[in-house]
C-alpha cells in the first residue's frame, strides 16, 4: 500500500499529536473525555449511583474500560450516551476517523491511511458534520468574547480558473471571514455584496460588543 502517512499529516503542522493519542491505549480514552468525546460521569440506569470508571487487562496489550456502580455492580460501556455508542471500531481506529475529519482528508485517503470501508468512512463523516452542524446551532461561535483577542475581518474571492482569463467570471464566489487571533475561531459566509449593507449586519452577530476588529477592506465598507 501507498505509504500516504507523512505527506498527508504533513499539511497539518499544528494539530494534536494525534500518535501520541492513540498509541497509547491509556491515554485514548481520557483524552476522548476531555475533548467531549466520551462522559466523564456516568448514573447507574438501575439505581441511579454514580458509577466509577475501571478498567482491566483482559489479555496481552488490550485494556478494556467500563462504568461499574459500586452499589449494585451494574456495568456499563464507557461508549454509553457518545455518538460511538453502537460501533464495534475500536477507539484507536474511531479516533483516526475523527483526526483526519479534523484535517480535512479526503474520503480515498481514509480509506488508504485506516483501511476502514469507503461506506464506513462516508457514514462517519456525515456523524461529524450532523454533530458540528448542532453545536454550531446549540452553542454558536461568539468572537472577541475575550477582550485580548483581536478579530481580523477580510474578503476572498473563490472561483473556478478561467484559461487564458477569458469568460465572465459568473461562477466566482466571495466569502467574507472573520478569526479570532489567539483562539483561532473562524466563522466564514458567502455574500453577494461586499457593501456595508452586507457586511456590517453579519459581523453584529458573530462579535461580541466592544471587541478590537481590524481589517485592511473596512475602510470600504
Amino acid at each position: 500500500m501507498e505509504n500516504l502517512g507523512t505527506p498527508l499529516l504533513d499539511r497539518a503542522p499544528k494539530a494534536i499529536n494525534w500518535y501520541a493519542v492513540v498509541s497509547s491505549q491509556e491515554s485514548i480514552v481520557p483524552y476522548m473525555m476531555d475533548n467531549g468525546l466520551l462522559k466523564k460521569e456516568m448514573t447507574c440506569t438501575h439505581c441511579a449511583s454514580d458509577m466509577n470508571l475501571c478498567k482491566r487487562k483482559d489479555i496481552s496489550d488490550s485494556l478494556q474500560w467500563k462504568w461499574k456502580c459500586p452499589a449494585c455492580l451494574l456495568t456499563s460501556s464507557i461508549r454509553r450516551s457518545s455518538i460511538f455508542e453502537k460501533s464495534k471500531l475500536p477507539l484507536r481506529k474511531l479516533m483516526e476517523l475523527v483526526y483526519y475529519f479534523g484535517i480535512d482528508l479526503q474520503i480515498y485517503e481514509v480509506e488508504k491511511l485506516s483501511d476502514i470501508s469507503h461506506v464506513s468512512v462516508i457514514e462517519w463523516f456525515d456523524q461529524f458534520r450532523i454533530v458540528c452542524k448542532e453545536s454550531l446551532t446549540n452553542d454558536p461561535v461568539l468572537l472577541g468574547s475575550n477582550s485580548e483577542h483581536l478579530i481580523e475581518i477580510d474578503e476572498s474571492l473563490f472561483g473556478k480558473k478561467r484559461k487564458y482569463h477569458r469568460g465572465t467570471g459568473k461562477q466566482d464566489t466571495w466569502v467574507f471571514g472573520m478569526v479570532e487571533k489567539g483562539s483561532r475561531k473562524v466563522i466564514l459566509q458567502i455574500v453577494e455584496k461586499r457593501d456595508r449593507k452586507t457586511l456590517l449586519p453579519i459581523i453584529q452577530e458573530n462579535v461580541a460588543e466592544g471587541a478590537h476588529i481590524i481589517s485592511d477592506c473596512w475602510r470600504r465598507v
